[in-house]
């Protein structure tokens, strides 16, 4: 799951930005906003990683279900992006066959 949630936050980095790697204590801080992410953030992010499933879908409506997911507590303690994929999966599942 760490590895998720720091590929996760790598994400949010600009093009520009020049380390991809950290060290363990940028990790351990990276890990540790995470956790304290503001809700507004946490549901941007997993309406973003919605939107990369369901491409057509409004933005407004992804963002209401990814408040949906941040109030249930065992998706809201995953990263957005993790809970967002987590919530996918009988979906994506499905689109596969």
């Amino acid at each position: 799951m760490r590895r998720v949630v720091i590929e996760e936050a790598l994400e949010f980095l600009p093009e520009t930005w020049p380390v991809k790697y950290c060290t363990l204590i940028q990790y351990f801080a990276m890990i540790e906003a995470m956790d304290s992410l503001p809700s507004s953030i946490w549901i941007a992010a997993c309406a973003h990683t919605l939107q990369q499933q369901w491409r057509t879908v409004d933005p407004n409506q992804l963002e209401e279900l990814a408040g949906d997911l941040w109030r249930d507590e065992r998706l809201r303690a995953m990263a957005p992006g993790e809970a967002a994929r987590v919530w996918l999966e009988p979906v994506a599942g499905d689109s596969r066959q």
